[in-house]
């Protein structure tokens, strides 16, 4: 099955459906939202950011994180 065809599917499931509530509990960036998750649910998420995480690119968590040293030195330049 190709990506358009699964697409099409997916895209009329009900939001009730685990499959749906799975990816909006992954996705969620409200922070009000996600002060109300359950255990279970932010287990999930933090999996996921887990796994999205450790998928990046060395290089790429690498540049982020020397934009970070540069934002914070000129932070707190003299």
């Amino acid at each position: 099955m190709g990506w358009d065809e699964f697409s099409d599917l997916v895209s009329g499931l009900n939001e009730q459906t685990p499959l749906v509530r799975i990816a909006q509990i992954r996705t969620e960036t409200d922070a009000e939202a996600i002060k109300n998750f359950t255990a279970e649910q932010r287990a999930m998420r933090q999996e996921w950011q887990r796994r999205q995480a450790l998928s990046k690119p060395k290089t790429e968590t690498q540049a982020f994180l020397n934009d970070l040293e540069t934002a914070f030195s000129r932070l707190f330049e003299e």
